[in-house]
């Protein structure tokens, strides 16, 4: 036996278990993103340590993943705002800045602290747990429901997941079924529960800084926001001399502003984390503008203030069906994303509810269509939500509670 697997089993002598010690692990892109303790309504895992620190507040131990630069401002604002509960924040993310030796000591004093420690883990992407100590739970809160192909890009015969996992959170059984083999895992570890972070969309909660945001965005009153939610292009991760256009196609400027202008229009653009945003050209027509991640808002309030989605091979189409709002789909680049990376489905229409535009041409009349009242998807629309979410309520983060701590997992 290896020393390494030796300590692992051994190490419960050590550091007995606390059972009610709870560790989340955010999304990756959390930083690019400004995610964190405020602004925690779009990630999985932060919504439902939210949730749990409103209803449940002393019953447990929290500890969560935070990037090494935050971490002293966030424990502060921990110390302040959850004074009377057992939270701390440890550094996960931004170590690969520090120097060899510096990291080693940060792992080691997570695996000491936290790790070793914890009796549950809830993650809001895949992540590796090599080894898993004895009565831990490792729950998989969800990150997505599958558009593009995530086969071919994901470690999917990495079998440590299949190891580690215990439960799977999702949207559906379809989700699920194609999730179970993006992530080479067992279906009967999946359960359709619902995302944490879908309760937040259909809640009714404003948001001033992104109503203030969206009035102070043009030099008219503002009737229609538009949100634009492009996926990242693994063909564009080097840095390109020709950049292009957020749209992927050149516009005439002054005709898309006096469009958006003549119907108190306004465009939103949110790129993601992962886009590489030095092949995108920063200038923009009057009334496009760029979100610019910070800790007030993100993705969840977007789509709720916004009256229509422009997006293409994204999975954030599927979270916005469950507000049964227009979509548009920009596929400029269809054949070559096909082949780069491709889809979940096929043919692809069988899951489009929405009008698609490829050109400037085309994306004219789709905007205008919608502008002007146009809405013909609605009945494909509510069957494609049928088909990926088997809850449309507020109650996941609720079912995800009852679920893990009121039935035996694994």
């Amino acid at each position: 036996m290896k020393l390494k697997e030796f300590i692992y089993k051994n190490v419960n002598r050590i550091f007995p278990k606390r059972s009610n010690m709870l560790v989340f692990i955010p999304h990756g892109g959390m930083k690019n993103d400004a995610y964190g303790v405020d602004n925690y309504k779009s990630d999985n895992s932060l919504t439902f340590l939210n949730y749990l620190l409103s209803h449940y507040g002393k019953d447990f131990q929290y500890r969560f993943a935070v990037d090494y630069a935050e971490k002293e401002k966030v424990q502060r604002v921990l110390l302040e705002k959850y004074h009377d509960i057992d939270i701390e924040c440890f550094p996960l993310f931004g170590l690969e800045y520090l120097g060899f030796w510096s990291r080693k000591k940060i792992a080691v004093r997570n695996l000491m602290n936290v790790f070793m420690r914890a009796s549950y883990f809830f993650t809001s992407e895949g992540c590796t747990f090599p080894y898993k100590m004895k009565n831990q739970k490792l729950i998989f809160l969800g990150y997505f429901i599958p558009f593009k192909n995530d086969y071919d890009v994901l470690i999917h015969n990495d079998l440590r997941y299949n190891r580690t996992y215990d439960c799977c959170i999702t949207t559906s059984l379809l989700a699920s079924q194609i999730i179970a083999h993006t992530y080479s895992m067992p279906l009967h570890k999946f359960q359709v529960l619902g995302f944490s972070r879908n309760d937040n969309l259909l809640s009714n909660e404003k948001n001033e800084k992104l109503e203030n945001f969206i009035k102070q965005s043009a030099d008219y009153p503002i009737k229609k926001v538009i949100l634009y939610t492009p996926t990242h292009r693994d063909y564009e991760r080097d840095i390109h001399t020709n950049v292009r256009s957020i749209l992927g196609f050149e516009v005439n400027c002054q005709k898309l502003s006096a469009l958006l202008k003549q119907y108190n229009a306004l465009i939103v653009c949110k790129v993601h984390s992962r886009q590489n945003t030095e092949a995108l050209r920063k200038e923009l027509p009057d009334g496009v503008v760029l979100h610019i991640p910070n800790p007030h808002y993100g993705l969840c309030e977007l789509m709720q203030y916004s009256d229509c989605l422009i997006t293409d091979y994204t999975s954030a189409y599927f979270d916005y069906l469950l507000l049964d709002r227009p979509v548009l789909f920009n596929f400029y680049d269809f054949d070559k994303y096909r082949k780069s990376r491709g889809f979940s489905f096929d043919p692809l229409d069988s899951i489009i509810a929405g009008d698609v535009f490829t050109d400037e041409n085309s994306f004219y009349d789709r905007l205008k269509a919608f502008l002007e009242g146009e809405d013909k998807w609605k009945k494909q629309r509510i069957w494609v939500k049928k088909l990926v979410h088997k809850y449309t309520d507020t109650q996941s983060s609720q079912r995800i509670y009852d679920f893990v701590f009121h039935h035996k997992i694994g």
